[in-house]
């Protein structure tokens, strides 16, 4: 059946906020997060490095280890090689890498 729950994240060093969404269809209630899909802004003001705000001013969903392997990564895996919008940016991504960035 599938379960989701949504909660606020709050950054105690700045003033902003966003909104989390767990999902589970297969996933056991204990299972630890596996990925968590979160839109970033891709461009940065020119001569700036991207900040903490860039990264998490966008609504998150949270993906669960089973869900993880039974769902995303098979329909994933077909979209792999990509290419990096950002043309300074990383180029082409042969495979998808859940510890890092991936541009879809």
């Amino acid at each position: 059946m599938l379960r989701y729950r949504e909660w606020t994240f709050r950054s105690c060093d700045t003033d902003s906020e966003h909104k989390v969404t767990d999902i589970r269809l297969h996933s056991d209630d204990a299972e630890k997060i596996t990925i968590e899909l979160k839109p970033v802004s891709v461009y940065p003001p020119e001569n700036e490095t991207m900040a903490w705000e860039d990264w998490n001013r966008y609504n998150s969903i949270c993906i669960y280890k089973t869900d993880y392997e039974k769902l995303l990564l098979p329909s994933i895996e077909t979209l792999f090689p990509v290419m990096d919008p950002d043309p300074n940016g990383f180029g082409v991504q042969e495979t998808f890498d859940r510890t890092s960035v991936n541009f879809f």
